[in-house]
């Protein structure tokens, strides 16, 4: 029993660590594609969060890039929502390619959306209004993904350069990610075609 127990504890310890390093690369995938958007942010941040049930505790890792201060959220002029909609992707994308760990993998997102019930429904809660954002940015889900997918694989080191500080840090600023990223903002999306090829 006491065996049963040690393995236990070191097999969700193994959990939870994987689960931080998802997490990191989720968020780190969020706060890069708000760099090269150009859409403003404060931070991006894990931490465990522990939930108790009955007598059972659950920890779970959780993240967030969050908005400045001076914003309201993130009110996005119309002409910025088709960034924003990479945003809202990148975070998926890049937990998805780090699942996979392949080289050249192309839209993540489509391998994790397999057995999914409804053709807009992701395993993640982010992306909940995903399809208004993108009927409001008139640009299709398929499109979106696409321009999504080539910045993940594009910007992979930076994204997992980011997610081991966060992992070793659990917070970085947006003046220090934009450092790591060394790219003049607001030139990414807007110079990329969103016509499919």
């Amino acid at each position: 029993m006491t065996t049963k127990m040690r393995l236990r504890r070191r097999g969700s310890a193994a959990i939870l660590a994987s689960e931080r390093d998802l997490t990191a690369f989720h968020e780190a995938g969020h706060a890069v594609a708000h760099v090269l958007t150009g859409l403003p942010f404060y931070d991006a941040r894990i931490w465990v969060e522990t939930d108790r049930r009955g007598w059972r505790r659950e920890r779970r890792w959780r993240g967030v890039v969050r908005p400045t201060p001076e914003s309201d959220g993130y009110p996005v002029a119309d002409e910025h929502l088709a960034g924003l909609a990479v945003v809202v992707l990148t975070g998926p994308e890049a937990e998805a390619r780090r699942i996979h760990q392949t080289d050249g993998w192309h839209c993540a997102l489509s391998a994790i959306r397999t057995g999914v019930q409804e053709d807009n429904d992701y395993p993640d809660g982010d992306l909940d209004g995903l399809p208004e954002l993108l009927a409001d940015a008139g640009v299709t889900r398929a499109e979106a993904e696409r321009v999504t997918a080539d910045l993940v694989a594009e910007w992979w080191p930076q994204i997992a350069h980011i997610a081991d500080i966060l992992q070793q840090r659990r917070n970085m600023m947006s003046a220090e990610i934009t450092a790591v990223v060394q790219r003049p903002t607001a030139t990414w999306t807007s110079s990329r075609n969103w016509s499919t090829s």
